[in-house]
């Protein structure tokens, strides 16, 4: 290499190692960690009116134009999504429970504990030869 070569290129980072493409306010939503703290982060008029700081000044003015007419509309929305949100969580984790106690009533009911391969190839035969049966019972 000469003297007036120029230096080779260094690598440039990965998006892995760059991080995330998230403004700043786009941060605070995302660092907010309980649903009520990422409801109020959203609701927050910086961060609300800021989604369109990247804008040129032309379609920045008319975009906050339409965010302020939007916003008091999308401030009822926050305030319906949270108990919304706490209704769902509700009903997801009651469905959970009844899953699980489902799963470990079927599971002794078949003896025990998860059944074996073997197990349940037995079922899969067993209800096969029922099917098979209701079947010519059906076609006789």
């Amino acid at each position: 290499m000469s003297i007036n070569e120029p230096p080779p290129p260094q690598r440039g980072l990965t998006g892995a190692e760059r991080g995330p493409d998230l403004t700043d306010l786009e941060h605070q939503v995302a660092d907010a960690r309980s649903v009520p703290q990422k409801l109020l982060a959203a609701a927050n008029p910086k961060n609300y009116f800021g989604m369109v700081k990247e804008y040129p000044a032309g379609i920045k003015q008319f975009l906050w134009l339409c965010l302020g007419i939007l916003y008091p509309f999308w401030l009822l929305g926050v305030v319906i999504a949270w108990p919304v949100i706490i209704v769902l969580k509700a009903v997801g984790w009651v469905l959970f429970q009844i899953w699980w106690f489902c799963t470990g009533w079927f599971w002794k009911r078949l003896g025990g504990e998860k059944p074996s391969k073997e197990r349940r190839a037995e079922i899969d035969q067993e209800r096969a030869a029922k099917l098979a049966d209701s079947n010519a019972q059906q076609y006789e």
